[in-house]
């Protein structure tokens, strides 16, 4: 049989150091194909990585993205339907802290991963912290703006899904009170997205598939570090630093005075060609 890869997280930021550095891994040249998210992050693979054999990268995009589309999301949502009982138009709240509130810690981590030490080192240690450090804050102020809008909008569902790699019991200690509240981590962000009226991340990859889906995008985004964010999904997303801000815009009906929503979604949809 063949065994081929394609990257989950593709190529949300433009620091291309993870994907030239699994791509020079020497597993990598047992792939038979490797299918990329677009023509920029082939190239980068190409002009990194001289020991792969480049007629087998192809960039293809990724089928989480193309079965977003108007013309094929309908799979996720007969698949939702099928799987749950829940309304559409609630709003969706991605969050993706697991370096603050992951399973493992650095050092832990460095165990379980010890055929990487490419990615341990005192640089990318000080890194972590950094970004454990940023996630803590963002995600006590995630806490602040989910308890606001339940009280602004009792009669909207919220919907909380952690990342993966987040541990849960933070957001039920937080939210067992809530009644308009519920945090689930069934199925793929993708099913939970579709049927949704809007999404609220913070630089999670989520953003950039909901923006696809035509959702209502928005980043709350209380502090920023250009240096560790992933700064795509921000970028494509009606960004937020203020709670309050974030309330009147979902009173408003998610529209900004005097915006052009379609021309909008349309800008943020060519910024997202580049990095693909």
């Amino acid at each position: 049989g063949l065994m081929v890869e394609i990257q989950e997280e593709g190529n949300i930021s433009k620091n291309y150091d993870v994907l030239i550095l699994v791509h020079n891994n020497p597993c990598a040249k047992l792939f038979s194909l490797i299918f990329t998210w677009g023509n920029s992050p082939k190239k980068v693979i190409e002009n990194n990585c001289p020991n792969l054999n480049y007629s087998n990268i192809k960039a293809t995009g990724h089928p989480s993205f193309d079965l977003l589309h108007q013309d094929l999301i309908g799979y996720y949502k007969a698949l939702f339907n099928s799987n749950y009982n829940i309304k559409p138009n609630y709003i969706l709240i991605n969050t993706n802290f697991g370096i603050y509130n992951g399973y493992s810690n650095y050092e832990e981590s460095q165990k379980i991963n010890n055929n990487l030490k490419e990615l341990y080192n005192e640089d990318k240690k000080k890194e972590w912290l950094e970004i454990e450090k940023l996630q803590g804050k963002v995600l006590f102020e995630f806490l602040k703006m989910i308890k606001v809008l339940s009280k602004s909008f009792p009669q909207k569902k919220i919907i909380i899904r952690p990342h993966p790699m987040e541990k849960m019991e933070i957001y039920k200690k937080e939210f067992k009170e809530f009644n308009n509240i519920e945090i689930i981590r069934e199925g793929s962000a993708r099913e939970w997205i579709v049927n949704s009226e809007a999404v609220i991340h913070y630089d999670c990859s989520t953003g950039i598939e909901a923006l696809i889906a035509r959702k209502n995008v928005i980043s709350f985004c209380p502090f920023y570090n250009e240096k560790i964010v992933a700064k795509l999904p921000i970028e494509i997303s009606t960004k937020f630093n203020q709670i309050e801000d974030l309330v009147n815009f979902i009173k408003n009906d998610y529209k900004n005075q005097n915006e052009d929503s379609d021309k909008i979604i349309q800008e943020k949809l060519l910024k997202l060609e580049c990095y693909l």
